[in-house]
């Protein structure tokens, strides 16, 4: 319950004021009338905060002031200690010094007995008090007290209204606020964006904006840093645009703005998110971690691209992907010419007309013995044809990947395709072969993956559980150890599937899952491979790598072999296995019984050049 008094004396322009003002003007004239009062003095109690005098309405003596204050001090604490008011004086009659006559106070009680405040009147020096007195005395209370209980109610209950609205003013602004950041937040940018459409046709670009790698740096310094981070970012994009420009958070580390265009808006778009890059590489160099700052944005322009916020960020979102898959940090204005390749929702229909009509197939790369030449299983990789049966982009099926509605979904059609080929592999080797399964961070994140991997494998009667090597990047393992992602691993593990760290060493902190994450395979990334021909440091760094797994008690597999220079360096580190085009590509299912035969090594050590024909094969029986 609001305070009216305080709040009253706090908001002395409110209507009431007059109201108010009658009450102490009544009891002025009722004491003149009764009692030939000099003067009068009111004191209102709040009940609950103190003691506030309406000074701007009651101008009495100072010293009349204090004699009514005093006397309801000492009501007030008799009532707080518990004393006994039977005999306590609620009107009484005395003097001062400072006063030039005699002083009657007088408390004022509402119908129930509460305080409401005190009265003190200023009597002529020659007062004679009459028998009625006090009757009188208590009458007047009885009416100021019911005159000011009744302003006061209705004046807490406006201001209960007033503050109800503020309230709502406040929650309807807070519902459009993202709280991290203070910028707006995706309903409110969406619903101002496009009543600023509604509003002229004056050009504008929608921009997207994606902060590059920032679960990697979330995962990497905490969530508390990359909370920072978001919330400087945030304050560099207000400082980077004008004021009537529109800047939001849409949601995770994706940024919105709408900025008005001028007449020629080309170079002004370009030049404003080439400032805004600006700000932002300036504003995260004070955070002091490296690798700050970098993002990459997509733009559609109204009305040249649409006139609705759906479809313009349709496009703007395109040319976003654009800038990512071109390698990052890059701008983008959309352009139709790359819309059908980069459109998510294109994609996704011809994801979902590829997979009905089973043009997204499975095909296994063999991994060989680097000391034997045996086949020890294969990777598992897919191939998706268009409806000409044309090999569809690496960018496409990428952008399925990174999309959660359709990434488990492409996992769960390449690995049940992949088991039922299994089930009816003739394999020669003593040991079954071992399939190698990439995994998006979508489906680590399902607590129910381990359960549905498991019907996939009982469905088809495919191979067991320790010859599955899950394979995962060292992006999706720098969530925190007690996370989904690392419990699914593991499951997996409990289960007897073994976990490999894919493209290792190219991530931020490779080694340091080594020690706490459920690692059993290291996969040397084919950069380091293809580069150690030519460059000593990449090829140090391969044979570091070979000697950690060693030393570590971890399998070791070398991707993209390619060349006999290669092969031959691997086999002089002692690593262990791998793969690539000098063995086989990927093939499909009728053409596994070819590749999965032993293989010549000495055949293929020769120096040469890049091998572009199918190696030798060697039969073995057993």
């Amino acid at each position: 319950m609001s305070d009216p008094w305080y709040s009253f004396s706090a908001e002395r322009d409110s209507v009431y004021a007059s109201e108010f003002q009658g009450v102490v003007d009544c009891a002025k004239s009722l004491a003149l009338t009764c009692f030939n009062a000099l003067d009068l003095a009111l004191v209102a109690c709040p009940g609950h905060s103190g003691m506030i005098k309406l000074d701007f309405l009651n101008r009495s003596d100072p010293d009349l002031q204090r004699l009514a204050n005093e006397h309801l001090d000492e009501f007030l604490e008799a009532i707080e200690t518990g004393t006994d008011l039977s005999d306590f004086e609620f009107v009484r009659l005395l003097s001062d010094g400072r006063l030039d006559g005699c002083v009657m106070s007088c408390i004022l009680r509402d119908g129930d007995g509460a305080p409401v405040g005190s009265i003190a009147m200023l009597l002529i020096p020659d007062f004679v008090p009459a028998p009625d007195m006090t009757r009188r005395a208590e009458a007047l209370a009885g009416m100021l007290a019911q005159l000011l209980r009744s302003i006061s109610g209705k004046l807490e209950l406006e201001l209960e209204l007033v503050a109800a609205r503020k309230r709502i003013v406040w929650l309807e602004k807070q519902s459009r606020v993202d709280q991290l950041t203070g910028l707006e937040n995706s309903v409110s940018f969406e619903s101002h964006a496009n009543a600023r459409f509604g509003q002229s046709e004056m050009r504008k670009a929608l921009i997207i904006l994606d902060i590059d790698h920032f679960k990697t740096i979330n995962d990497l310094y905490g969530h508390q840093f990359g909370d920072g981070y978001l919330r400087t970012i945030a304050e560099a994009l207000r400082n980077a645009f004008p004021d009537t420009s529109i800047v939001g958070r849409l949601g995770g580390d994706e940024f919105g703005i709408l900025l008005d265009l001028p007449e020629h808006s080309r170079s002004y778009l370009e030049s404003s998110m080439l400032r805004c890059r600006t700000s932002i590489l300036r504003s995260t160099a004070t955070l002091g971690k490296p690798d700050l700052g970098r993002v990459s944005m997509g733009a559609a322009l109204f009305p040249d691209h649409g006139r609705k916020f759906e479809t313009l960020f349709d496009l703007a979102d395109s040319a976003l992907y654009v800038s990512k898959n071109a390698g990052r940090g890059v701008q983008t204005v959309f352009s139709p010419e790359v819309h059908q390749r980069f459109n998510k929702r294109e994609i996704g229909r011809k994801f979902r007309e590829a997979k009905s009509a089973d043009r997204i197939q499975p095909h296994f790369q063999p991994i060989h013995d680097l000391a034997t030449g045996a086949c020890l299983g294969f990777e598992l990789l897919a191939r998706w044809q268009d409806d000409q049966r044309r090999l569809m982009k690496q960018e496409t099926v990428t952008a399925i990947l990174s999309d959660y509605r359709y990434a488990e979904q492409f996992t769960h059609t390449m690995v049940r395709q992949a088991f039922e080929v299994f089930e009816t592999l003739e394999w020669r080797g003593n040991k079954p072969p071992t399939l190698a399964i990439n995994v998006t961070t979508f489906d680590l994140m399902n607590p129910e993956f381990v359960f549905e991997f498991q019907s996939l494998l009982s469905d088809a009667n495919g191979p067991d559980w320790d010859s599955i090597v899950i394979e995962v990047t060292e992006s999706i393992m720098l969530g925190p150890r007690n996370g989904q992602v690392f419990r699914t691993l593991e499951e997996l593990r409990l289960r007897g599937a073994r976990v490999a760290l894919d493209d290792f060493g190219t991530g931020y902190s490779g080694l340091q899952h080594l020690g706490g994450w459920p690692v059993d395979v290291l996969k040397i990334d084919r950069g380091f491979i293809d580069r150690m021909e030519h460059s000593a440091t990449d090829g140090a760094i391969v044979e570091a790598i070979v000697r950690l797994a060693k030393r570590a008690d971890l399998a070791i597999v070398a991707e993209g072999i390619e060349t006999p220079n290669q092969l031959r360096r691997l086999v002089e580190m002692n690593c262990a296995s791998g793969q690539g085009f000098l063995f086989s590509p990927a093939v499909p299912a009728d053409h596994l019984a070819e590749v999965s035969r032993s293989i010549d090594l000495a055949a293929l050590m020769p120096t040469g050049e890049r091998a572009d024909a199918a190696p030798v094969s060697v039969e073995v029986s057993g």
